[in-house]
C-alpha cells in the first residue's frame, strides 16, 4: 500500500522531532527511525493498528509515547496518516484532524492530497 501523510501529521512529526532534538541528537535520530519503522509496518500490515472509530486506527510507537492515527483506503490502496500524537498531551486531537481531512476533500477546486 502507498502512504499519504497529511500536512497536520507531518507537522506533528516535525514538532516532536524538534522537541527530541533539543534533548539530544540521538533521540531525534531514534524518533525518526521509530516513525519510519511504524509506517513501514502499517504499510505492510494495515490492520495491525487498533480500530478506534469508523475506519480509523491507531498504532503505538514502541519507544516513544506517541500514536500514529491512520485510515485505510482499500480501493485506492492508500494508508492515510492523519495525526501523530503524544499519548497524554492532547490525545484526542486526531478527531479534529479527521474532520479537517474530510473538509479538505470537500473544498471545491482543490485536489485531494
Amino acid at each position: 500500500m502507498k502512504r499519504v501523510i497529511r500536512l497536520a501529521a507531518a507537522d506533528d512529526i516535525s514538532r516532536a522531532l524538534g522537541f527530541y532534538a533539543t534533548r539530544g541528537q540521538h533521540l531525534a535520530t531514534d524518533f525518526i527511525a521509530e516513525i519510519d519503522r511504524a509506517l513501514r509496518l502499517i504499510e505492510s500490515y494495515p490492520q495491525l493498528g487498533r480500530g478506534v472509530v469508523a475506519e480509523y486506527r491507531r498504532f503505538p510507537l514502541s519507544r516513544f509515547p506517541y500514536f500514529v492515527y491512520y485510515r485505510i483506503d482499500a480501493p485506492k490502496r492508500v494508508i492515510e496518516v492523519v495525526a501523530v500524537t503524544h499519548q497524554r498531551r492532547r490525545p484526542n486531537i486526531w478527531r479534529y484532524r479527521v474532520e479537517e481531512a474530510v473538509a479538505e476533500y470537500l473544498l471545491p477546486g482543490r485536489a485531494a492530497c
